[in-house]
């Protein structure tokens, strides 16, 4: 609200200013509706002078803060040298040259504290690989632009910029634990020792590399791995067990039917032999 307010009283102040400055000049030298000519009617030299400065008052419109010194200088130099031959228009094309470049100059501190703002908005979704890199552009851009920022502006993209590179650190934070907790979600499922050996090094990788980027999340993920890994010690032994009783259940059912198997194939040898042995006795009975 306080940034709105201000805002408000600097535009009133230069809407203010604009008006007494109009009010200011000779009559002879206000803007005044260009008068009626005909169409193939030759151009004076007047006007072919005052043509020629307002094309260059309109490279105005487009100029850069980079450029506009330049381009004020040349506008300046395109009206000195035009001065005796735009005659009584020379007055006018000045004021008319003064209030493009206050227009430009307004424009330009817009841009100007809009920029600054843009390199701010990439500095809060900064990584620990651009961070530096963010944060520096911000600070370049403060500095190349200083001049067109009012001192309302540079203190509040200041402010803007300590809180963007505050919320730079908490998103890293936020990432960092994020990929931490990532690896104990995985964890959490592991349920036989090869993976849970693997992720608890991962675990430990991410703690120890990404461990000071966490920031106040580094005490509470850790704290949260140190019980998830206890949780998944305790299920994978459970596991383990469980596979240990089952197996033991099949090796028992295995040798129940080794032992089946062996019985009927010492039941298959009995009956084959009587078998034999009844034959025997029909034959020699046969002969009897």
């Amino acid at each position: 609200r306080g940034r709105r307010d201000r805002d408000r009283d600097r535009d009133r102040d230069r809407d203010r200013d604009r008006d007494r400055d109009r009010d200011r000049r000779p009559d002879e030298h206000r803007p005044m509706r260009e008068e009626t000519r005909r169409p193939d009617a030759p151009l004076t030299p007047e006007e072919v002078a005052v043509m020629e400065v307002r094309e260059v008052i309109k490279c105005l419109g487009t100029t850069t803060a980079e450029d506009c010194d330049l381009v004020s200088s040349q506008l300046e130099l395109a009206i000195e040298e035009r001065r005796e031959a735009m005659g009584n228009h020379a007055m006018r094309m000045e004021w008319e040259a003064r209030d493009a470049f206050k227009q430009v100059k307004q424009r330009l501190r817009q841009e100007a504290a809009g920029s600054v703002r843009q390199a701010i908005a990439a500095l809060r979704q900064a990584t620990p690989e651009t961070l530096a890199a963010l944060q520096r552009a911000v600070e370049r851009k403060q500095s190349s632009l200083s001049e067109w920022l009012s001192p309302e502006d540079k203190e509040a993209v200041s402010e803007e910029a300590k809180a963007g590179l505050e919320a730079a650190r908490l998103h890293i934070e936020r990432l960092a634990a994020d990929h931490a907790r990532q690896v104990l979600r995985r964890l959490a499922n592991a349920v036989t020792p090869e993976a849970l050996e693997h992720l608890r090094s991962e675990l430990e990788g991410a703690l120890g590399e990404q461990g000071d980027q966490m920031g106040a999340e580094h005490a509470k993920v850790k704290e949260e791995a140190e019980r998830v890994l206890e949780a998944a010690k305790a299920r994978v032994l459970q596991m383990e067990e469980l596979r240990a009783a089952a197996q033991k259940e099949v090796e028992k059912h295995l040798n129940t039917v080794k032992n089946f198997a062996a019985d009927v194939a010492h039941a298959e040898t009995e009956v084959q032999r009587v078998s034999e042995a009844v034959a025997t006795a029909a034959a020699n009975e046969e002969r009897l």
